[in-house]
């Protein structure tokens, strides 16, 4: 009976160590993921800003160019 209990509990350990190495993976992964999604969110911001700057610049090309037609 003692035997059984003792492998019991050894099964119990591993599972519960096998649970928390899952668990880091699990932390490390969405780390990883969190991280990626701020680059993507950055690299968006970024190609926005440059649109709204090449947007800018084109409305103030054809201001001058207006300008100089009158």
């Amino acid at each position: 009976m003692f035997v059984y209990l003792m492998i019991i509990c050894l099964l119990l350990s591993w599972f519960f160590f096998q649970m928390l190495e899952k668990f880091a993976e699990d932390d490390r992964i969405e780390q990883m993921n969190a991280q990626k999604r701020r680059m993507k969110q950055l690299e968006h911001k970024r190609a926005v800003e440059k649109l709204i700057e090449d947007r800018r610049i084109q409305f103030q090309r054809e201001r001058v160019t207006r300008r100089s037609l009158s």
